[in-house]
């Protein structure tokens, strides 16, 4: 009598290591995009008159909205489908980063 084979890995497809490779990469930004927060900060204080004691909730809010809306777009994509969520993205970043930033935007 043989044991039952164990199925293989996804990890073990060139898509799984794709996958990986992709969320890796995702990781890496999402640690650069908090670095860059944090580099920012001073300015930030400096601009909008804030103490030091108040700079702690700058990143806190702008982690708690990330964190936020990645739940978001992460229900999103299970009712909606991957395929329909993933390109919406970029568009609504684009979106509000011409809505937020005066310098880029149109509407003035």
């Amino acid at each position: 009598m043989t044991a039952p084979s164990a199925p293989a890995s996804f990890l073990a497809t060139r898509r799984g290591r794709l996958t990986l490779v992709l969320l890796c990469a995702v990781a890496f930004f999402d640690f650069v995009d908090v670095s860059i927060v944090n580099v920012a900060l001073p300015s930030i204080g400096h601009d909008l008159h804030f103490s030091i004691q108040n700079l702690q909730w700058v990143l806190s809010s702008y982690m708690l909205t990330y964190g936020g809306l990645l739940l978001l777009g992460g229900r999103a994509a299970d009712l909606l489908g991957r395929r329909r969520i993933l390109p919406s993205g970029p568009r609504f970043d684009n979106y509000l980063d011409s809505y937020l930033n005066p310098r880029y935007g149109s509407h003035q």
